[in-house]
């Protein structure tokens, strides 16, 4: 191609005068770069400042991405846009570009070479004569720009160099903008679309500031404002702006260290320095800084930060001085204080320290502390190298110590650097304070979450066994409801032969028994979790009881099973004092469940008398429980397993019950059991001997004291059945049908002699109709009769109103004996 270049243009001074428009057009780019925000809008700003300077025929970027594998650039001619970015392969990568890149330096192209015709953008390559500038910073070659200029000015060195410049504030421009973009990704939990690296830089509070050496043009970032009290716009990016601002003691050492890193006297610029604030305090400044050369050594710009450490200045002054001033507090301070050379060496501490380790503070102080705390020195150490290196204190470690009694002790440690009049950090300084009782009570919270998620699971299991209990409940009432109510129909039946009705009778009674038995194990096992179980003692003989339950609980024909008694007491020996109707009931479960699991073999009732401890058993031959299962079958509404109650029935009530009881009475019980061999329950309760009184016996013809009844019973059939048990005996009944009747009878008939008091009745209860009564008769005896009242209330009512109690249903026999009981 030819040059169209005047050469009467080629004179000194048109040199010189294009050399200064080059370097204006370099300093108007610098300006433009600093704002750039991506590497497409780099390329285009370039090549349309290029484009638009008639100084230059044509130009080109290529840029390679960090793999090196794809290459994308933008061209333009003379005058004209830049075309749209396009990319292309590395087999297509022009010649000359690659030689400028590898050797990152200028290449001045002086002719068109062979496979120039080749290239894709040889069409701008308006002149043979061109610069292919490398674009690099910090040793990374991002591509190139190729810039085609007059054949005159193509050998001109100052020119070389001032591109290769540009070359460099673009690479810079490229690095800064990568950096960005890595921050960006870094950060993007935190910062959304971050888009330049001055953003980062805002965000961390630091402030970031760009001094061009060449042109003493600065950039501070709008964080370097903002951490002085300014907005963007109210200080110039000037250096005037930092010579005003920082304090006078300061700026004189400044510019010393600045000039010494611009002579490569130092590899770095950091200090120290006071600047003012917009509202007129001051504030320390932590100043970090490097250079940037170029080839021939010459400094090209600075670029450093500015960081806010005030407070830490503060922190950190205040720590020392509390350390020089108050040397008491070493003496006497609670807390653990220890200063450290950067040896890891201890060389003073507090006499906390000393008490805490168990060594005298003279044996610490002046040694390493690997001698001292060797289990945990390298672990300590390793946190104040890092304080020694970046000066930067770490506050809030959370450490454990050994203490003198070989206990672990838990410290929260705070670390700051200790420096010297000159500010060189001489080690450091640690603050300790115990939180042992902090973590104690963590982990006890930790403790007791487990606790609670244990007992959570345990309460929904328990509703779990609470809705299957009331499943299996509903229809052990509804079977013998079923049989009460289906044969009482059928006795109706004028029909029925005598055997049947005979037969149905007896159902219905053996069926009336079984509902009774539910609704007891209800509410004694309510009154045992309310705590409201009580005992009522009396005088029982154990071997005479034995044989009553054994009579009464055989099974069933169709099984053979053998029973056998082992009594170790006799009669006399066998009575003692406890409740009769708890240690019954328990009996009577053990019983029960022996027959209940045993198909063949043997059932053992027994008793021994162990350290003053009545110790009973049952011994069986049955199906025997699973050890998994042992102990939770003693909880309520609990049996081995869910088949269990299937097959065999029942409300998984009974042990629990049995449990409940032999604690209340003194003693416990426990189990031993096989599976398919057997079980043997065990339970004991004090052994109490009674004195033995003799029985008093009912002679209805010869006793004078016993006449007239008083029934109080709302309830006609409830009067009625008293009536049939009472009225052959020869007593005379007057039935009143609520308390204010019984009242009113009281005071008008004087012959009568004793009064069966039911306790809920309309009007007045029996409770209140008594308690009135023995005001005016107090030697007339009152026997409370009621299903509401479990047994253990008895005491309560007899001491305020009544003389005796019985519960409904009421057993002839036991009805019988509290009459003899009322006149002896």
């Amino acid at each position: 191609m030819k040059d169209t270049s005047n050469a009467s243009n080629s004179s000194p001074e048109n040199q010189t005068m294009f050399f200064n428009q080059a370097l204006q057009f370099i300093n108007h780019i610098n300006k433009i770069l600093i704002k750039t925000k991506s590497q497409n809008s780099l390329m285009r700003e370039v090549i349309d400042q290029i484009s638009n300077n008639n100084n230059f025929h044509s130009a080109w970027i290529i840029l390679t991405n960090s793999l090196g594998t794809e290459k994308r650039f933008i061209k333009s001619s003379n005058g004209g846009k830049p075309n749209a970015i396009k990319r292309f392969d590395k087999k297509d990568f022009p010649a000359c570009a690659k030689r400028a890149i590898q050797n990152n330096k200028i290449l001045v192209r002086n002719k068109l070479e062979e496979n120039c015709s080749l290239c894709e953008i040889s069409e701008n390559c308006l002149s043979r004569h061109a610069f292919i500038i490398p674009i690099s910073s910090s040793n990374t070659t991002f591509g190139c720009l190729s810039l085609t200029i007059p054949e005159k000015n193509i050998n001109n060195k100052e020119l070389i160099n001032l591109f290769n410049e540009l070359g460099e504030v673009i690479g810079f421009t490229i690095h800064k903008l990568e950096l960005a973009s890595r921050a960006k990704k870094q950060q993007k939990e935190n910062i959304k679309k971050l888009k330049q690296f001055e953003l980062v830089m805002n965000a961390t509070n630091d402030g970031l500031y760009d001094w061009n050496l060449k042109t003493n043009e600065i950039y501070y970032s709008p964080g370097w404002k903002k951490m002085l009290g300014y907005q963007s716009d109210e200080l110039p990016d000037d250096l005037s702006a930092w010579e005003q601002l920082i304090h006078e003691d300061d700026k004189s050492k400044s510019w010393d260290m600045a000039k010494e890193l611009i002579d490569k006297k130092r590899d770095r610029f950091e200090i120290e320095f006071k600047m003012k604030h917009k509202d007129g305090r001051w504030i320390n400044i932590l100043s970090r800084a490097q250079a940037t050369f170029d080839k021939s050594g010459n400094a090209q710009r600075i670029i450093g930060t500015h960081v806010d450490i005030t407070e830490r200045k503060k922190f950190e002054s205040n720590q020392i001085r509390l350390i020089h001033d108050q040397q008491v507090i070493l003496d006497n301070a609670p807390a653990v204080i220890i200063f450290k050379d950067t040896n890891n060496n201890i060389i003073r501490v507090t006499e906390s320290v000393a008490k805490l380790s168990g060594i005298p503070k003279k044996e610490i102080e002046g040694r390493h502390s690997s001698e001292v705390y060797p289990e945990m020195a390298d672990q300590y150490w390793e946190d104040d190298l890092e304080v020694i290196r970046t000066g930067k204190s770490k506050i809030g470690i959370i450490e454990t110590l050994p203490s003198s009694d070989g206990k672990k002790i838990w410290l929260r440690t705070d670390k700051i650097p200790y420096r010297d009049e000159n500010n060189i950090i001489k080690g450091i300084i640690v603050f300790s304070i115990d939180i042992t009782d902090l973590k104690n009570a963590e982990h006890k919270l930790i403790e007791k979450n487990k606790e609670l998620t244990k007992s959570k699971l345990k309460a929904e299991e328990s509703d779990q066994l609470k809705t299957a209990f009331i499943q299996n409940l509903s229809h052990e009432i509804r079977t013998p409801m079923n049989s009460i109510i289906g044969f009482s129909e059928m006795l109706e039946n004028p029909l029925l032969l005598d055997d049947k009705r005979k037969l149905f009778r007896s159902i219905i009674i053996k069926s009336s028994n079984q509902l009774l038995s539910i609704v007891n194990d209800i509410l004694t096992i309510s009154s045992i979790d309310t705590n409201s179980e009580e005992n009522c003692f009396e005088n029982v003989c154990i071997n005479k009881l034995i044989d009553d339950l054994l009579t009464i609980s055989r099974p069933n024909k169709s099984k053979k099973v053998e029973f056998k008694c082992v009594k170790s007491l006799d009669n006399k020996e066998s009575i003692i004092v406890t409740d009769l109707t708890k240690i019954t009931q328990i009996i009577t479960n053990l019983l029960n469940n022996a027959i209940k699991f045993t198909h063949k073999g043997l059932i053992e009732l027994g008793y021994s008398l162990k350290n003053n401890q009545l110790e009973f058993y049952v011994k069986d031959t049955g199906i025997g429980i699973g050890k998994l299962h042992q102990k939770k079958i003693f909880e309520r509404f609990r049996q081995a397993n869910i088949s269990t109650s299937q097959q065999y029935g029942g409300t998984g009530l009974g042990l629990a019950i049995s449990k409940g009881f032999a604690e209340l009475l003194g003693g416990k019980i426990w189990v031993h059991s096989t599976i398919d061999k057997g079980s043997t329950f065990h339970f004991s309760i004090p052994y109490q001997k009674a004195e033995v009184k003799p029985n008093k016996t009912l002679d209805i013809n010869i006793s004078s004291k016993l006449n007239t009844i008083l029934v109080a019973e709302d309830e006609p059939f409830n009067y009625l059945l008293i009536e049939e048990f009472l009225v052959n005996q020869g007593f005379t009944l007057i039935h009143a049908k609520n308390g204010e009747e019984a009242i009113r009878i009281c005071k008008t008939n004087m012959e009568i002699d004793l009064i069966l008091m039911d306790i809920k009745m309309p009007k007045l209860d029996g409770y209140s109709a008594a308690k009135q009564i023995k005001q005016f008769r107090p030697n007339l005896p009152i026997i409370a009769q009621s299903a509401y009242v479990l047994s253990h209330e008895r005491d309560k009512y007899s001491d305020l109103a009544f003389d005796d109690f019985i519960t409904k249903p009421i057993d002839v026999t036991e009805l019988k004996q509290k009459l003899i009981n009322s006149v002896s």
